[in-house]
C-alpha cells in the first residue's frame, strides 16, 4: 500500500472528528485543545514525511485492511448517524443507500473491484446529499453561508455590485472571493439546489487526483481514500450548509498541478488565490518548487498566477472598493470588528479544534498572524533545506506534505476558525497520497 495513506487516513479521521466534535454541546473544555495538538502532531508528521524513507507501506497487509474496509466503514457511520430520520425516507432512497453500502465493501474481492468500491461509496454519498438537501433548508439561522451566495446572485442579476452588506437578518458583507460564490452560479441558473456545485466539485476533485496519480494507474489507496472522504457524514454535512468543497478543489488542484509539474499549474494557482484565501498560504511553498526550474520560470509563472487571479478579481473590486475592502478583505481580519464580537458573544472558538480559542480566552488574539507567519514560513524553509536530500520519485509527495503542514498551522492559529476549514486539509493530505508514487507514461 501507498506510503502515505496512513498520514492521510489519520488526517481524515481526525479532522472528521474536530466537526463531529463541535455538535456536541458543552464539550469538555480540554478536548479541543486536544484535538488541535492531535492535529499539530499530524502537521509535524507531514512536514518530516518521506525523508529517504524506505517504501515499506506495500507490506503492511494491516493498511491494506484498513484502506480496504475505510469505504464501508464511511457509509455505515454516516447511516447510523441519521438512522432515526432515515426511518421516514423514502423506500427507493433507502435501497440506493443499501445498494452503495454493498458496493462500498467490494474492494475485498482485490484491486479490480476497487472502482466498484469507489461507484459504491459515491452512490452512497450522493444518496445521503439527496436527503440532507431535503430535510436541511437552506436558512441562514441554520448557516448563513448558502443563503449569502443566493442573495449575492439576486444582487448581481438585478444589475448591482453582490459585494455589500446583507440582512441575514444580522448585517453581513459578502466575504467570500468571486470564484467561490460564482461556482454556484450555473446550478441556480439551471433551477437546481445550489448546494450540487459542492458534490459536482468534489467529483471534479477525483478527476484531478485520477489525473495527477497517473490515470489508470492511480494508486488504489487515493481511490479508497477519497470514497471514505466523499461519504463521510461530515463532509455531507459540509455540502448542506457550507461553501468549503469549492475551495479545497482550488486548494487540491493547485498541490496536484503544482507537483506534478503541469504547465496548467499557474493557472490553478491563479483560480486558488481568487477563490480562497486559505491559497496564500501555500505561495512560499509553489515558488520554491518552481525556482527548481530556475529563476526565470519561477518569474514567469509568478507573473502568470498573478496575472489571472487579478483578471478574476479586480473587476469585481473596481466595482465597488469600499464593498470589497470591507467584505473579503476586513470582516474576518480587523480583530475589532467581527471576530472580537463573535468571541464576546460566543465564545464560538473555544468549542472548536486548534488554538485560537486559548489566544483569545487569555487576550493574546493580537499574536495569532504573528504565530502563522512564522509556521508558514518556517515549514516553507524547512522542506527548502531539506529538498535537496529527498529522492526524485519522494519529492512531489514530501511537497504536498509540506503543503497540508502548512495549511494545517495556519489553521491551528486562525484568527477565527471553523470545523469545516479543515476539510481542506483532507483534500490535500489526499493529492499527497495521489502524487507519492511515479508517473507513467
Amino acid at each position: 500500500m501507498n506510503r502515505q495513506a496512513p498520514r492521510a487516513l489519520l488526517t481524515l479521521l481526525v479532522v472528521a472528528t474536530c466537526q463531529v466534535v463541535t455538535r456536541v454541546r458543552d464539550p469538555p473544555t480540554w478536548l479541543p485543545v486536544a484535538l488541535g495538538s492531535a492535529l499539530a502532531a499530524i502537521a509535524l508528521w507531514w512536514a518530516l514525511a518521506e525523508r529517504r524513507a524506505p517504501q515499506v507501506g506495500g507490506r503492511s497487509r494491516a493498511m491494506a485492511f484498513v484502506l480496504r474496509l475505510a469505504p464501508v466503514a464511511s457509509v455505515v457511520f454516516s447511516i447510523a448517524e441519521r438512522r432515526r430520520l432515515l426511518l421516514a425516507a423514502p423506500d427507493w432512497l433507502l435501497g440506493l443507500l443499501a445498494f452503495g453500502a454493498l458496493l462500498s465493501a467490494l474492494s475485498f474481492l482485490g484491486s479490480r473491484a476497487v472502482w466498484l468500491s469507489v461507484g459504491g461509496a459515491v452512490l452512497a454519498g450522493i444518496a445521503l446529499r439527496l436527503f440532507d438537501f431535503a430535510v436541511v433548508p437552506i436558512d441562514p439561522q441554520r448557516a448563513d453561508m448558502i443563503p449569502l451566495v443566493l442573495s449575492a446572485f439576486d444582487r448581481l442579476a438585478h444589475g448591482q455590485c453582490p459585494y455589500g452588506m446583507y440582512e441575514m437578518p444580522w448585517r453581513v458583507p459578502l466575504t467570500y472571493l468571486p470564484l467561490t460564490w460564482l461556482s454556484f452560479v450555473p446550478a441556480i441558473l439551471a433551477g437546481v439546489d445550489p448546494r450540487w456545485s459542492s458534490t459536482v466539485s468534489e467529483l471534479a476533485f477525483l478527476a484531478l487526483l485520477v489525473h495527477v496519480g497517473g490515470g489508470r494507474r492511480t494508486p488504489e489507496s487515493v481511490l479508497l481514500l477519497f470514497a471514505a472522504w466523499f461519504a463521510a457524514s461530515s463532509l455531507v454535512a459540509s455540502d448542506a450548509l457550507t461553501a468549503m468543497p469549492v475551495q479545497s478543489l482550488a486548494l487540491g488542484a493547485t498541490a496536484g498541478l503544482v507537483a506534478v509539474r503541469s504547465r496548467a499549474a499557474p493557472l490553478a494557482v491563479g483560480f486558488a488565490l481568487a477563490t480562497t484565501p486559505l491559497a496564500g498560504a501555500l505561495v512560499a511553498l509553489v515558488s520554491i518548487r518552481w525556482w527548481c526550474d530556475g529563476p526565470k520560470a519561477l518569474a514567469r509563472r509568478l507573473a502568470e498566477a498573478t496575472a489571472i487571479a487579478t483578471l478574476l478579481v479586480l473587476p469585481w473590486v473596481l466595482w465597488s472598493p469600499a464593498a470589497f475592502v470591507a467584505g473579503p478583505v476586513r470582516w474576518f481580519n480587523d480583530l475589532a470588528g467581527f471576530p472580537r464580537q463573535t468571541w464576546l458573544a460566543s465564545h464560538a472558538w473555544a468549542r472548536v479544534a486548534g488554538f485560537t480559542g486559548v489566544f483569545w480566552t487569555h487576550g493574546w488574539e493580537r499574536l495569532l498572524r504573528p504565530v502563522q507567519a512564522v509556521l508558514v514560513l518556517a515549514l516553507a524553509a524547512g522542506y527548502a533545506r531539506t529538498r535537496s536530500r529527498l529522492a526524485e520519485g519522494d519529492e512531489p509527495s514530501a511537497w504536498v506534505g509540506a503543503c497540508v503542514a502548512t495549511l494545517l498551522a495556519l489553521l491551528l492559529f486562525n484568527v477565527i476558525v471553523w470545523p469545516y476549514l479543515y476539510e481542506s486539509a483532507s483534500a490535500l493530505a489526499l493529492v499527497a497520497v495521489a502524487v507519492s508514487e511515479p508517473r507513467r507514461a
